[in-house]
């Protein structure tokens, strides 16, 4: 009986029409909003020292993390001067233990930090070079959203609305999750990229997130939604 049925994503809505075609014409994606207000970009320089990629999820299965280490392994050993911060809970703790125990396999106690999760997320975001999802799946991505809305140019797994957001080369570079030689390769991509064009696709990500996902632009869809011919 609905006149719409709204998924956050394309991905969701191709995914509801395979399963359900009569829907088909009934959907209509609107992407969750992010609040660009609270994430935003450093006004004052980074003083990592050495370049810093943040990533932001628990510590689970779907978020790959232990390709993730086993990458991060790759690209230390091409030589590339690097530190990589991951944010999240660590409720899954045969997980947790498995990850922990191939940082120590691999000797990435120096590169690697896990950090519990925080309630000043927004602040980690600025204070980070670049970010990086590497999940196995997803659903709409909020916290790539909220990298890019923090002006961070970023790199992510090639699977589900991800190649929607990131345009590889220009804001980021993507790969396949299944191969921590190919996540490896986009962390080298990514630190060997000139300063001035990572601030580019900093630049250019807070500018779509404004433009795509910012409370008013998620307002705005909903109400010509509402507004238009059933």
């Amino acid at each position: 009986m609905a006149s719409k049925v709204v998924p956050n994503s394309h991905a969701e809505a191709e995914n509801i029409a395979g399963h359900c075609p009569w829907l088909r014409n009934k959907l209509e994606a609107i992407p969750n909003f992010t609040d660009t207000k609270r994430f935003f970009p450093s006004s004052e320089p980074k003083c990592n020292g050495i370049f810093t990629i943040l990533s932001v999820g628990r510590l689970t299965e779907q978020k790959n993390v232990l390709a993730y280490v086993e990458a991060l392994a790759i690209a230390r050993d091409k030589g590339l001067n690097f530190r990589a911060v991951w944010v999240g809970s660590h409720q899954n703790s045969a997980y947790v233990n498995r990850v922990r125990g191939l940082i120590e396999k691999y000797k990435l106690s120096e590169i690697l930090t896990l950090h519990d999760q925080t309630d000043d997320i927004a602040e980690v975001y600025r204070e980070a070079d670049a970010f990086c999802l590497p999940s196995l799946f997803e659903g709409y991505p909020n916290v790539l959203c909220e990298a890019m809305a923090s002006g961070l140019p970023v790199i992510c797994s090639n699977i589900q609305e991800m190649p929607r957001i990131v345009t590889e080369g220009v804001n980021g570079y993507m790969f396949n999750p299944h191969d921590p030689a190919d996540i490896a390769r986009a962390i080298d991509l990514l630190i060997n990229r000139k300063q001035a064009e990572l601030k580019a696709m900093g630049d250019r990500n807070r500018r779509q997130i404004v433009a795509n996902n910012s409370m008013e632009a998620f307002v705005e869809q909903y109400v010509r939604l509402i507004e238009s011919p059933k």
